[in-house]
Order: structure tokens, then sequence, then C-alpha cells
């Protein structure tokens, strides 16, 4: 799910990530991760 991060009417904090459970996080750190590793690949000299 997308969107802006609000605290009350107002207040857009569109900048502010934040995780849902214990383990949400591992997930979005190996998809990171793995994008990395795929340009990493592809710009290797």
């Amino acid at each position: 799910m997308r969107g802006p991060f609000i605290h009350r009417p107002g207040d857009d904090d569109s900048s502010a990530v934040t995780f849902w459970g214990k383990q949400d996080m591992r997930g979005v750190l190996r998809k990171m991760l793995a994008a990395l590793d795929a340009h990493y690949e592809a710009v290797k000299l």
C-alpha cells in the first residue's frame, strides 16, 4: 500500500517510511539488496 503518511488532517509526512510487523523490513531489505546487486552487475567494467 502506498500513500501519504498522515498523522492528522493537514499533516503530510511523505518522506516517512513505516514498517508494520517484525518481518516486513526483512523483505524490503532483500528486495533492495537484489536491486543493488543487479545494478552493480550491469555496470561492471
